[in-house]
């Protein structure tokens, strides 16, 4: 989109809001390219449904694979679950063995947002581009360099509450708690009303409502990645979209400023090329700046400064 700037004594005319048309109008181009199902209601930005979709995906690197003291999956699954294992350790692409929400911005995944774990089939042959559906998941949470798995579970009708029960983060406390260190309450000696129910955990999630959950020693710990907005989405992509414009917005008005300073007359301003890491931050972004005359472009590669 460009923007006309005509007597540019105001370097906010080409506006914050402006950065967020912007990446928003980026990240719908990508869901369509990549044909994920997603809300065009215009509700929901873009980008952050473009952000929900990649917090489901792995990226394919291989990882040290570690397993809480007690786990194991039942027999009829175990072959499917070294298969994943050994996935992850040659760092081969995980995905398809992920729920198939995984295609879809607009579905929230609660366990994930708020408990930081991923859910595995454990089928062994592939279909329409993933494993076979295993009534039994495991669960585990996923690093950049490791995976921990917690749990297996039988998931579907009859057993609609697992996303929900504590015991997944009982676990990672008594085990790895390092894992979930950052989400650990330590400013308060002790909470009222505290949350342990299956049924009050999910009852609240279910409202969009961000609470602290109580461990069985009385430690607490609030949502994985500052839980869910009234949207229902993690409040971390909101954060991010925001730090994100701004960050590119700044970079904008520097450059006008110096372009200014120089003496270029700039009458118009676009972005002309945008592109972001896997992780929502920009990757690279070029300015289209022109006098009305001549047109300047300006690139910048984020990933090297």
């Amino acid at each position: 989109m460009g923007k006309n700037i005509g007597n540019i004594s105001n370097l906010d005319l080409f506006t914050y809001e402006d950065v967020l048309n912007e990446i928003n109008s980026w990240a719908k181009n990508q869901l369509v390219l990549k044909n994920i199902n997603f809300n065009n209601s215009g509700k929901i930005p873009f980008f952050v449904q473009y952000l929900n979709y990649l917090s489901k995906l792995i990226s394919s690197k291989p990882r040290r694979v570690n397993k809480a003291r007690n786990f194991e999956v039942n027999p009829e699954n175990n072959d499917g679950f070294i298969e994943l294992v050994k996935a992850f350790e040659s760092g081969l692409d995980i995905n398809p063995y992920l729920s198939k929400g995984i295609l879809n911005a607009k579905t929230i995944d609660g366990m994930l947002d708020n408990f930081g774990v991923k859910h595995f089939h454990l089928g062994k042959k592939l279909k329409d581009k993933f494993f076979k559906r295993t009534g039994e998941i495991a669960l585990a949470i996923v690093t950049n360099d490791e995976v921990f798995f917690i749990v297996s579970k039988q998931h579907g009708k009859g057993h609609g509450d697992i996303w929900y029960e504590k015991d997944v983060i009982e676990i990672v406390h008594e085990e790895r708690p390092d894992l979930i260190e950052h989400c650990k309450v330590s400013m308060f000696e002790k909470l009222s009303n505290n949350i342990s129910d299956t049924n009050d955990i999910k009852k609240l999630r279910n409202a969009n409502l961000n609470t602290a959950i109580t461990l069985d020693d009385g430690i607490s710990y609030m949502p994985f990645n500052l839980g869910q907005s009234l949207a229902g989405f993690s409040v971390m992509f909101s954060v991010t979209m925001i730090n994100v414009a701004k960050d590119i917005h700044s970079l904008i008005s520097a450059t006008i400023q110096e372009q200014i300073n120089i003496g270029f007359q700039i009458k118009n301003c676009e972005i002309s090329q945008l592109n972001f890491l896997a992780d929502g931050k920009p990757k690279f972004i070029e300015l289209k700046l022109s006098d009305g005359k001549s047109d300047k472009y300006l690139e910048f590669d984020k990933e090297q400064t």
